[in-house]
C-alpha cells in the first residue's frame, strides 16, 4: 500500500490558519518589515497620500516601500511582477495584508521618491553602523559598467548617421538624374515621386539628428536616455552607466553607490570618499583603489585631505625591456634636471597646461649623442614632462612596489569584487531597468540597499540585531 502523501485541497478545516501563522517567525519578510517600521518615513520625505484623484486606493507609504524593498531583497525588479508577488506570494500578502497594489500605483511611488533612494540607503548603511558591523579600517573603491534600459539599436550613431545620408544623397541624385523633372512636375500637379520625396524627407531627418550630436559634442546619442554613454564592457561598446560602490573590509557592506556617466574611474577616486563621508559620517583609515583610479590630481587632492588611499599602478608596456624608458631617467631636484641612463641632462625647457595640470617639459639638447635614434624619433632631441604631482606619482610608485602594497591590492579584490558577483550574477542585475540618470541612481540606491539587507538579515535572523 502506498504511503506516498498527496495533496488533499478539498479538506475542509474548522479553524482556518492565519497568514500570520504561514510566514516562519525568522522569515526574511519579517526583517524588511520591522526594518521599515523602524524608519522615520515623514524625514525621508514619504508621507502617507491622501486620497488618490484617479481614484486609486490610498495605500500607506510605509506599505508601498515595504513592497520595493522586500521585492528587490528577493530580486523582483517589474512593477508587474511586484503587483503579482502581492496577488500570489504568502510572504507578500502578509507584508501587504492581503491588499494588492496595482503595478501603476507602485511605479507613481517609486518615480515621486526616486530622490530619497539614496536617503534609504543611507538609513541601511547607518543601521549597519550602529550594530558595530562595519570595521571601518580598510575600503575598496571600484566601478561596473551596467547596460542602460535604451538599446544601442535604437540609438543616434554619427558615423551611421553620415554613412546613411551619404547613401541617401547618391539615392537621391539617381532618382533626379533618371526623370525629367519639369515633366515630372506638369504630369504630377508639382509634386515629386512619393520615393524621391520620401528619400529626402528622411536625409533631413537625419541631419537634424547628426547637428544634435555636434550640438551636443557626442558621436553617440539615445534620444530618451541622453545622459548615457557608449562604454567599453567584455569586449563590447554598449550604453551604459559606470555604478560605483565602496565596500567595507568587515562584511562586503556597501557604504556608498554612486552612478556615474563618465566611463573611467580616474577622476572619481576623491569623490567616493566623500559619499562615504556624507553617507557615515567618516572615511575608512585607509582606502583601496585599482589602477583605473589613478590619478595624479586625485591622490594629490587625497593628500592633501589626509586621506589614506592606495592605488595600483597602471601598467606600462616595455617598461622592463626599454632601456631608455621614461621610468629609466632620473629626476635632479637640486640641479632640476633629468638624467637620461648614459648621464646626460635634459634641462627645463617650458611650462604648459593639459587638461587642468601643470607640465614642465625638459629635454636633451645634444644632437650628438651616440643613443639619440635609440632614445628618441623626435629631432627636437628627448623630451620628458613632468606633472606638478610627479612627487606623488613617486611615493605611489614606490608604495605599490613594496611587498605590503601588492599585499594590499590582493585584499582590494577580495573586498569589493564580490560584492558585483552577487549583483550582476546572482542578482542578475546587469541592465537598468529606468530611463535617465537621476532614476538609475535611485535603482542603483535600492539595488544596494537590498544587498546590505541581506547582510543584515543572517544577524538579525539570529537575534544579535534587534530593530525597534
Amino acid at each position: 500500500m502506498s504511503r506516498a502523501i498527496r495533496a488533499e485541497r478539498r479538506q475542509l478545516l474548522l479553524l482556518p490558519p492565519s497568514v500570520d501563522e504561514l510566514v516562519g517567525a525568522d522569515h526574511p519578510v519579517r526583517f524588511v518589515e520591522a526594518f521599515v517600521r523602524s524608519l522615520n518615513l515623514a524625514e525621508l520625505g514619504m508621507s502617507d497620500p491622501d486620497e488618490d484623484e484617479r481614484g486609486r486606493p490610498a495605500f500607506a507609504a510605509e506599505m508601498k516601500l515595504g513592497v520595493w524593498v522586500y521585492g528587490y531583497f528577493e530580486r523582483i525588479r517589474s512593477t508587474r511582477r511586484l503587483e503579482r508577488a502581492c496577488e500570489s506570494d504568502l510572504a507578500m500578502r502578509w507584508l501587504t495584508g492581503g491588499h494588492v497594489i496595482d503595478h501603476n500605483t507602485l511605479w507613481l511611488f517609486f518615480d515621486q521618491h526616486r530622490g530619497k533612494m539614496k536617503k534609504l540607503f543611507r538609513q541601511v548603511v547607518l543601521l549597519a553602523r550602529d550594530e558595530g558591523l562595519l570595521g571601518m579600517a580598510l575600503h575598496a573603491v571600484d566601478g561596473t559598467k551596467i547596460l542602460t534600459a535604451s538599446s544601442n539599436r535604437t540609438a543616434m550613431h554619427a558615423n551611421d548617421l553620415r554613412e546613411e545620408v551619404k547613401r541617401l544623397d547618391e539615392q537621391i541624385a539617381r532618382q533626379l538624374a533618371e526623370i525629367d523633372t519639369t515633366r515630372a512636375h506638369e504630369a504630377e500637379g508639382h509634386k515629386l515621386p512619393e520615393a524621391l520625396r520620401d528619400a529626402q524627407e528622411r536625409a533631413a531627418r537625419i541631419r537634424a539628428g547628426l547637428a544634435r550630436l555636434e550640438q551636443a559634442e557626442r558621436e553617440h546619442l539615445h534620444p530618451s536616455e541622453p545622459e548615457a554613454r557608449m562604454m567599453r564592457k567584455h569586449g563590447r561598446t554598449d550604453l551604459a552607466y559606470n555604478a560605483q560602490v565602496v565596500s567595507d573590509a568587515e562584511l562586503q557592506v556597501v557604504v556608498a553607490a554612486e552612478v556615474e556617466t563618465v566611463e573611467t574611474d580616474n577622476h572619481l577616486l576623491v569623490p567616493m570618499l566623500e559619499n562615504v563621508k556624507a553617507t557615515v559620517g567618516a572615511v575608512a583609515t585607509t582606502t583601496l583603489a585599482d589602477a583605473g583610479y589613478f590619478s595624479g590630481e586625485q591622490l594629490a587632492e587625497a593628500e592633501a585631505r589626509g586621506l589614506d588611499v592606495k592605488v595600483a599602478m597602471p601598467k606600462v608596456a616595455a617598461r622592463e625591456t626599454d632601456e631608455f624608458h621614461r621610468d629609466r631617467f632620473t629626476y635632479d631636484n637640486t640641479r632640476d634636471v633629468y638624467v637620461c641612463p648614459t648621464g646626460e641632462l635634459l634641462a627645463r625647457e617650458r611650462e604648459m597646461k593639459k587638461r587642468g595640470v601643470l607640465l614642465t617639459v625638459y629635454r636633451c639638447k645634444n644632437t650628438e649623442c651616440p643613443v639619440r635614434d635609440a632614445c628618441t624619433k623626435s629631432k627636437d632631441g628627448r623630451m620628458i614632462q613632468r606633472s606638478e604631482h610627479e612627487a606623488s606619482f613617486a611615493r605611489r610608485r614606490a608604495e605599490a612596489r613594496s611587498s605590503p602594497g601588492r599585499e594590499s591590492m590582493r585584499q582590494r579584490g577580495a573586498i569589493v569584487e564580490p560584492v558585483f558577483a552577487q549583483i550582476k550574477t546572482l542578482d542578475g542585475f546587469t541592465r537598468f531597468t529606468v530611463r535617465g540618470i537621476e532614476k538609475a541612481r535611485a535603482q542603483w540606491a535600492l539595488v544596494c540597499a537590498a544587498y546590505d539587507l541581506r547582510k543584515l538579515y543572517t544577524f538579525w535572523r539570529t537575534g544579535s540585531l534587534q530593530l525597534a
